[in-house]
Parts: structure tokens; C-alpha cells; sequence
């Protein structure tokens, strides 16, 4: 639990003794020196004692959670791509601390919070208005494939095209399978073949490897493929939904631990990269 601050209510005559103590080196010289009674200032020692122990406890306190482990749930792509650095970047400012990372579903995720069985969750889904839920970052559902002399070029591809072939997904169900459903039933023509292959290393080996393979991952978890050319983005019309990355944590009324809020304002001001057009 975030202990309460430290009190803030020190005055001006207050700071007047405090510089006449240090001063005058005695309580009894000081309180000569400002023209008051030695149980003036003596009242003051016993209050300064007291803001020095709140200081201390409130150190302490922020001391021992930092030396503590941080849980973090969160899905497979957020945690291979986005969270490497930023835990070596906590880790740096608070070198006891320990970080372990469960990887769930978003419904795992909030389930997770929910029950204090992780610290906080990073949620990477549609936009939408839960207030409890701070947005982070916004990234677009890329759809790509392997480059290859015999296929049409992923500029020309109509969704009718698109349908013969084979959609991959990190995940069996969720979210990017009922985008992609939703962007054919927009075009009139209905969902492809979709597959979850259970990880993003999977799909992308397998669009790799097989004709009319598609695959449609964060922009994030593809960008650097994409900056290679080992794929191609395939332009789909209307474009696919961005996605929202949300930071929910457990006590929701509580305020962030400075561990957490150096975590979600690292992620605010990361340049996720764009996802190169063809």
C-alpha cells in the first residue's frame, strides 16, 4: 500500500527557528534570539522530530516495495515486444526490485487484477470507456504476408482475393479474430479461414512458408519484419481497427506505486513504430 505523504504544512516562522537552531546550536540560545519562550521552540523540535520520522517511514516504505517483486500481466506481445527494455530501465532506478510477467488473455487479465493475483495488467485491445483503465499507447492490427513473385502485389489485393487464403493469429479466438470478421462482413463478403497458432513466432514462420498465408499481428510485433521486408503489409479496405494498450492495477482506488507509474509513463512516451505501407 502506498504510504500517505509526508505532511506539508511547515511555516514560515517555523522555518525562522529552524535556521535560528541550527544557528544558535542550542534551543534555549535560539529561542533568546527570536524573542519567544524556550517552550516555543522546544514545540517546534518535537514537531520537526516528527516530520523527520514520517520521512523516514514514507522512505522505507517506497524502499521495502521496491525491493519487493512487481507481477505484471499482460498478452505475448506486449511482454516479447514492448516490456524488455522497460523492465531493464526499472531495474536500473530500483535495483532490488524483481519483475515477473504472467501472459494470459485480456479476460485472464482483468480476472487476474480483480483477485490481487498480479500487480498490474497491461490489456492490449479495442478502444473503449472503462475509466478505470489508463490508456497507454495506441498501435494499429497489421495484416502482412511473405513477399513472393507469383502472388499479387498486397496493393491490389480486393477482400475477395483476401478470402481464398489463410488467416493466422497468435490466439484461437479474442479480439483480432473478430476485427478481421468484421472488415470482410463490412465488404460484403464473409470471414476467411482463421487459425490460432498459440504464438507470434509461429505465425510468422508459417506465413513465411505457405502460399496465401496471411497474418495479422500488432503493429508493434511486426514492424521490424516489415522495415526488412521479410513481409508486406496488406492494405485492407476499410483499414483495420487500431488497438488500445490499457494499464489497469489491482486496488484500483489506490494511488500507483512509483514503481508502476514510472512503468505506464515509460509506455506513454514509447515511439511504437508505424507499420511501413507498401
Amino acid at each position: 500500500m502506498v504510504p500517505p505523504p509526508v505532511s506539508a504544512d511547515l511555516e514560515l516562522r517555523q522555518l525562522r527557528m529552524f535556521v535560528a537552531v541550527v544557528e544558535a546550536e542550542t534551543l534555549t540560545r535560539a529561542a533568546q534570539t527570536l524573542g519567544v519562550a524556550q517552550s516555543t521552540v522546544s514545540d517546534y523540535a518535537q514537531k520537526m522530530l516528527s516530520l523527520e520520522r514520517e520521512a523516514r517511514a514514507g522512505v522505507a516504505a517506497v524502499g521495502d516495495r521496491a525491493s519487493s517483486t512487481l507481477v505484471v500481466g499482460t498478452v505475448e506481445s506486449v511482454s516479447a515486444y514492448l516490456l524488455p527494455p522497460l523492465v531493464t530501465a526499472l531495474q536500473r532506478t530500483w535495483p532490488k526490485l524483481r519483475v515477473n510477467v504472467e501472459i494470459g488473455n485480456c479476460a485472464d487479465i482483468r480476472r487476474w487484477v480483480k483477485s490481487g493475483q498480479i500487480d498490474v495488467g497491461l490489456l492490449l485491445e479495442r478502444g473503449s470507456r472503462r475509466t478505470e483503465e489508463r490508456v497507454l499507447l495506441r498501435t494499429p492490427l497489421v495484416c502482412f504476408k511473405a513477399p513472393r513473385a507469383n502472388e499479387g502485389s498486397a496493393e491490389t489485393m480486393t477482400a475477395e482475393t483476401l478470402r481464398k487464403g489463410v488467416f493466422f493469429f497468435s490466439d484461437r479466438a479474442g479480439t483480432y479474430h473478430q476485427i478481421v470478421r468484421e472488415q470482410f462482413r463490412a465488404t460484403g463478403f464473409p470471414a476467411p479461414t482463421m487459425n490460432g497458432l498459440g504464438t507470434i513466432e509461429a505465425v510468422k514462420r508459417t506465413v513465411l512458408r505457405t502460399a496465401g498465408a496471411y497474418g495479422v499481428l500488432p503493429g508493434f510485433a511486426v514492424s521490424e519484419d516489415l522495415q526488412s521486408n521479410q513481409f508486406e503489409t496488406v492494405a485492407l479496405r476499410p483499414p483495420l481497427d487500431q488497438l488500445e494498450l490499457k494499464g489497469i492495477q489491482a486496488g484500483r482506488q489506490e494511488p500507483l506505486s512509483p514503481v508502476v507509474r514510472q512503468l505506464f509513463e515509460r509506455l506513454e512516451s514509447s515511439a511504437v513504430p508505424r507499420a511501413k505501407d507498401r
